[in-house]
């Protein structure tokens, strides 16, 4: 899948990304122009698929946010957590 979304037109791939928390995965950056460049990054988790984070951004042509500076205009983020029970305080859910 991966692969796949590379090749399309205005699709980044990078390994190796981390979210908020520290996790890391595959990022798939999506850039759309129309107007105002949007940008959409979403980090995925290579082994299980799961959905770690999801960033929402106006950025300039450079990549730089236009956001970033104003008053609550920062750029969207949503950190996915997991959640379940675990037998131990060590164990990840």
């Amino acid at each position: 899948m991966l692969r796949v979304a590379a090749g399309l037109q205005g699709v980044d791939v990078q390994r190796g990304a981390a979210d908020l928390t520290g996790r890391v995965g595959d990022a798939i950056r999506f850039t759309f122009v129309n107007g105002a460049v949007f940008q959409t990054t979403m980090i995925v988790d290579p082994r299980t698929g799961a959905l770690l984070s999801k960033s929402n951004a106006l950025v300039d042509p450079r990549g730089r946010s236009w956001l970033k500076g104003l008053p609550l205009g920062e750029d969207s983020t949503t950190v996915y957590l997991a959640s379940g029970s675990v037998a131990s305080l060590g164990q990840t859910p």
